[in-house]
């Protein structure tokens, strides 16, 4: 019992400190990468496919040019069922030289090189599909996890290290952390990643980092806005949040964190002429974009609902109780819960304006995924009020099944294929309303024949 009570003790008492750090690193980080990488699920989209490949040509040859991947190059059997014979949708020519390059951001490319120089020290085929496959999901797996870690490093300043732990659990099996920011090396793991830096440091220094602490900030918040530049959601109620406390902070931040995104600017500007890259042209399409009509969709539909997938969310109307907002033993930094309400209704508002909201061929909502770390936050005290009693537990045990059970069928099951069968998502969007035929209920619905 002593064993177990010293380091709770010390949860408790030091938040910060290196005991914390090791019961990160061994209770959340490892057991999450482990468990998240071993899942059997294998999702293919051409979103991130250039990911690795640009890396892999990057290496080898010091340019992104990825022509050696189209057809009729054999090497890459993904690549060509995406678009036989065809300029794949995940590159792009361009008007300031020839070949082709990734129709996204490179953010996620930061993250892919350490696998890659692994992979190429030991011998492997860099161009073998399955060594790019595995490359993918470990890098996914491997930086969802760092950020599940600084999670609970956050989630100690905010409760109870009971709440942290119980509130970490709920987020890394019944959230989009399991069937998406996990799994391949999607956008959105970068920024819930890079989100999760900048809001342990504000909370660690108690809503008042220094200098070095500031840097680290605005580094993240350059690097956030290149795996995707729906990070200004986050980026704006940030910074608007840092300068309303703290002058100095509020114009070292956005100057550190411009100077940060700065060379990947100029790599944009050179190549595509666009300082944003290439998910820019999503933005200066106004056909593409009519304000909050699909905002309900985003919210609580059966296919992509924030709520439906996230079920601990729930537990957020908790947070009007005065003794559940508030704790004098760890208070939030000034103007916390405003800041985190205006991130996650811009967000949402932002995805729900956009013609593309359902995300295509994903499971659950990954557009508002990187908005978890935040979310799960602010759940941290109700849970820990909760725990305190004695039907609390039973109604967190629900709560944490339901989030298992919603997510199974993207890592488990077949639920991927929700989103071809009948017809594709992506032309059919009123397919995420339908509830007898939603994701979590496709292997239900649609069981495997025997014999096959």
């Amino acid at each position: 019992m002593n064993l177990f009570c010293a380091p709770r003790r010390q949860l408790r008492e030091n938040p910060a400190g290196p005991v914390a750090v090791l019961v990160a690193l061994a209770c959340v980080v490892l057991p999450a990468a482990i468990f998240w990488r071993s899942t059997p699920a294998r999702v293919w989209v051409g979103d991130t496919l250039p990911v690795v490949p640009t890396v892999v040509q990057m290496h080898r040859h010091g340019d992104r040019d990825l022509t050696r991947l189209l057809p009729p190059n054999p090497r890459s059997d993904r690549w060509n069922l995406f678009a036989p014979g065809e300029l794949p949708y995940f590159v792009r020519t361009v008007p300031t030289r020839p070949g082709v390059y990734s129709g996204y951001s490179a953010g996620m490319e930061l993250f892919a090189w350490p696998g890659v120089l692994l992979a190429d020290a030991r011998g492997a085929d860099l161009d073998a599909d399955g060594v790019q496959v595995d490359i993918e999901q470990t890098t996914a797996a491997g930086v969802a996890a760092l950020s599940l870690g600084l999670f609970f490093l956050t989630a100690l300043h905010v409760g109870s290290p009971g709440a942290a732990f119980v509130t970490t659990f709920l987020v890394a099996t019944g959230s989009a952390y399991l069937t998406t920011l996990s799994q391949i090396p999607w956008h959105q793991t970068g920024v819930a990643f890079w989100v999760s830096v900048v809001v342990f440091v504000e909370f660690r220094s108690g809503g008042k980092p220094t200098l070095a602490g500031t840097v680290i900030q605005a580094v993240a918040c350059g690097q956030m806005l290149n795996c995707r530049p729906s990070a200004v959601t986050f980026l704006v109620p940030f910074g608007i949040w840092v300068l309303a406390r703290d002058r100095r902070r509020g114009v070292v931040l956005p100057a550190v964190s411009l100077l940060s995104f700065l060379p990947w600017a100029w790599l944009y500007v050179a190549i595509y002429r666009q300082p944003l890259g290439p998910p820019s042209a999503f933005l200066s399409d106004e056909q593409n974009w009519t304000f909050a009509a699909n905002l309900d969709g985003v919210l609580y539909s059966p296919g992509r609902g924030l709520f439906v997938y996230q079920p601990w969310l729930l537990l957020l109307p908790l947070l009007l109780r005065p003794d559940v907002r508030t704790d004098a033993d760890r208070p939030t930094p000034a103007g916390w819960y405003a800041f985190a309400a205006a991130y996650a209704m811009l967000h949402c508002l932002l995805i729900g304006s956009w013609w593309g909201w359902c995300g295509g061929w994903c499971y659950g909502p990954r557009l508002v995924s990187e908005t978890i770390p935040v979310l799960g936050l602010l759940v941290v005290r109700p849970v820990g009020w909760l725990l305190q009693r004695v039907w609390g537990w039973p109604l967190l045990a629900v709560v944490a099944a339901a989030g298992f059970a919603v997510h199974y069928p993207g890592v488990y099951g077949r639920g991927i294929s929700w989103n071809g069968d009948p017809n594709n998502i992506d032309k059919h969007q009123y397919r995420a309303w339908d509830l007898e035929d939603a994701p979590f209920l496709y292997d239900v619905r649609h069981p495997v024949p025997r014999g096959r």
